[in-house]
């Protein structure tokens, strides 16, 4: 007995001392090499090749212990059905900076896989077209042998470098396109056969590989473009899609402000895109056949601003003279990273972090600035309501576009990959907002 009695005081202590010592709000010094609760979601993002938009994002740059998947963004698909580096001097030749990644190793796709070795946990996929390399999926997709003939180079693809599946970003079957002149009607059943081949084809490896491969896509919001797609037989055939919960609204609209990432509808838009938000364009596809587990919310980490913007409504879906300033040559574009250090770090009091209440959308606002400079953009709060949206609804997890957009101290309060992952990985309450 007194032997039990001190076993369970020693027990009692030990226990007492950890949770003294533990944060409440973990600043991701916790790796993931298995989930840390039974109701663990998936945490993704897409790497994108380049490097992002200063080209200085690198593998080694990953936060690597907040997320469970990572998409390397993008292979291209070539009219013959090859499936091929998109930049071989950057996926294959790259020579990493002394002291950086795995010594010795070129490329980033190479650089994945010696960061696999690292994070065990870590799943990586293949994402193969975007949005300037989908010219050739509806030509392949017309035929069986060209859909064969595709699946088989993707799978090789998969296979020769590595990774642990294939997402296919095909945007978009049907309508859509940047390429208008390379779509068909047709492309909706051809999208459920090249996936159907795809998958015929990865199973054939499985057994002799000893791993389960992953299928996913990219897919569209909105639930005018989901008419174009046979989700109820796509539901059969996913692991899991990325509904991209971005790009509602953008630069290309040079006189107008509006939501890039809104969950819900928002009375200030003035009936402008009411039907494409978040809630509406997830609830499609669980509609019509996928399980809410098998659904991931997109969440943007980049933003878009215009200038001379009327202060109605503080600017939100207010007309606009222009786009407004950016950090790149492409005017109105900023990452979140630079919006916290250029403008919320820097010029506090000319530009305030703002949030539509109703949208749940968040954006910056500067009245005094260039006649009124309206930003539209993540944060905290709208992060938030997406990961309490996931839990309520039991979705699958949240994924970003792109990784090397977030603040690149992970231990930083706007670290949008930490603060998502301390929530839906690691177990850890919501933080108490500024």
């Amino acid at each position: 007995m007194f032997k039990k009695r001190t076993t369970a005081l020693f027990i009692l202590s030990f226990t007492l001392i950890m949770c003294l010592c533990t944060p409440l709000f973990s600043q991701s010094n916790h790796p993931i090499d298995k989930p840390t609760q039974p109701n663990s979601k998936y945490v993704m993002a897409y790497f994108p090749e380049w490097g992002g938009i200063n080209g200085d994002y690198h593998v080694w740059d990953i936060p690597a212990k907040n997320l469970t998947h990572i998409f390397y963004a993008f292979a291209r698909l070539e009219a013959d059905g090859r499936v091929e580096v998109d930049s071989k001097k950057q996926g294959l030749e790259f020579e990493y900076p002394e002291g950086v990644g795995a010594p010795g190793v070129r490329g980033h796709l190479n650089q994945l896989i010696e960061l696999k070795k690292k994070y065990p946990h870590l799943k990586t996929l293949i994402s193969i077209g975007g949005w300037e390399l989908s010219m050739h999926f509806s030509s392949l997709s017309t035929t069986a042998e060209g859909r064969e003939i595709l699946a088989k180079n993707a799978v090789k693809f998969m296979r020769e470098y590595q990774f642990d599946g294939i997402d296919i970003d095909w945007e978009f079957p049907v309508s859509g396109s940047k390429y208008k002149d390379k779509q068909r009607p047709e492309d909706k059943q051809n999208f459920t056969l090249l996936m159907q081949a795809i998958r015929d084809e990865m199973s054939q490896y499985e057994k002799q590989d000893g791993k389960k491969y992953l299928l996913t896509a990219a897919v569209t919001v909105g639930v005018f473009r989901q008419k174009h797609l046979e989700l109820e037989k796509l539901a059969d055939l996913f692991d899991f899609v990325n509904v991209m919960v971005y790009d509602m609204h953008g630069r290309w609209v040079k006189d107008k402000t509006g939501h890039l990432s809104a969950l819900y509808p928002s009375s200030a838009s003035g009936g402008i895109n009411q039907g494409i938000n978040g809630d509406n364009g997830v609830q499609g596809y669980i509609k019509r056949g996928f399980k809410p587990e098998q659904v991931m919310m997109g969440a943007p980490l980049y933003a878009a601003g215009w200038k001379g913007v009327s202060h109605e409504y503080n600017g939100i879906s207010q007309p606009a003279e222009a786009l407004a300033f950016g950090i790149t040559e492409h005017k109105g574009y900023w990452e979140w990273r630079s919006i916290v250090s250029e403008l919320l770090e820097k010029r506090p009091d000319e530009f305030k972090l703002m949030l539509d209440k109703e949208a749940k959308a968040a954006y910056v606002w500067a009245p005094e600035v260039d006649g009124g400079t309206w930003i539209t953009c993540p944060s905290r709060d709208s992060y938030q309501a997406k990961i309490d949206y996931i839990n309520k609804h039991n979705l699958g997890g949240m994924f970003f576009w792109d990784v090397s957009n977030d603040v690149r101290d992970p231990k930083h309060k706007n670290a949008l990959i930490t603060f998502t992952a301390d929530q839906l990985i690691r177990g850890y309450p919501a933080p108490k907002q500024d």
